[in-house]
C-alpha cells in the first residue's frame, strides 16, 4: 500500500497542487483519509459490522488498522460504495417487505456468511433487490429454522474445516497436490450437497 510521500516520490501526473485530483496527496486521489486507500479488509469489516446498527462514529472507533477512519470518511465510503452498486442501497434501513422473491443465489450467499462465523458476505449479490443487511440476518434465521437442513449445513463445514487443516498442515510435494485435490473435491461436494439440501428444505416449508 502506497503512503503519500511513496506515491508522492513517483512524481504522478498532477505536480504539488493538493486540490489536484491527479495528485497523490489529495484524499480524493486515493480514497481515504491522509491519502491512505481502504484495504479490502477493511470494507469486509465495515461491511459485516454495518449490518448492526452501529453508529458511524462506533464504526470509526473501532475499525482495524489504525488508518484513522472518521465517522465522515466511513460516511463517504459507504455512499461510495453504493453509487458503484458494491452496497445495496437500503443496507442500513430496516426495509424486510416488498422486495422480490429471495433467489437461490442469495440464500446460498446467507449460507456462505454464516458459516463463515459472519465476518465474510459479498453484499453486491444482494443490490438487484436492494435487500437490507436486517432483512439478511432475519433470512438466515429462516433458512435455519429447519434443523435437519441446519445439520447438514454446519456437518458439511466442518468437514471442509478438516479438509482445510489437512492440506495446511500437509508439506510441499506429492502428498500436498494429493491434499489440494481432496480439499477441491470436499468443497465442489459440500456445495451441491448444501445446494440440494437447501431446495429440499424451501420446498417443504
Amino acid at each position: 500500500m502506497a503512503t503519500i510521500s511513496q506515491s508522492a516520490s513517483n512524481q504522478a501526473p498532477g505536480g504539488s497542487n493538493p486540490n489536484n485530483p491527479n495528485n497523490p496527496a489529495n484524499p480524493q486521489a486515493t480514497g481515504g483519509p491522509r491519502g491512505v486507500k481502504w484495504t479490502e479488509e477493511e470494507e469486509m469489516w465495515l461491511i459485516v459490522n454495518t449490518m448492526d446498527n452501529h453508529t458511524n462514529d462506533w464504526l470509526a472507533q473501532h475499525i482495524p488498522g489504525n488508518r484513522g477512519r472518521t465517522s465522515n470518511s466511513i460516511a463517504s465510503h459507504l455512499a461510495e460504495m453504493r453509487a458503484k452498486n458494491k452496497l445495496p442501497r437500503g443496507w442500513r434501513w430496516g426495509n424486510l417487505n416488498g422486495r422480490p422473491n429471495w433467489t437461490l443465489e442469495e440464500d446460498e450467499e446467507i449460507l456462505d456468511w454464516v458459516l463463515h462465523n459472519r465476518q465474510r458476505i459479498d453484499p453486491e449479490v444482494f443490490v438487484p433487490a436492494d435487500r437490507s443487511a436486517e432483512a439478511i440476518k432475519r433470512r438466515a434465521e429462516f433458512l435455519l429454522e429447519d434443523l435437519q437442513f441446519a445439520k447438514i449445513v454446519f456437518d458439511t463445514e466442518e468437514q471442509l474445516r478438516l479438509a482445510q487443516l489437512r492440506y495446511d498442515m500437509t508439506p510441499d510435494g506429492p502428498e500436498k497436490l494429493t491434499a489440494e485435490f481432496a480439499l477441491r473435491n470436499a468443497e465442489g461436494n459440500g456445495q451441491q450437497l448444501v445446494r440440494q439440501a437447501l431446495q429440499q428444505s424451501l420446498a417443504n416449508r
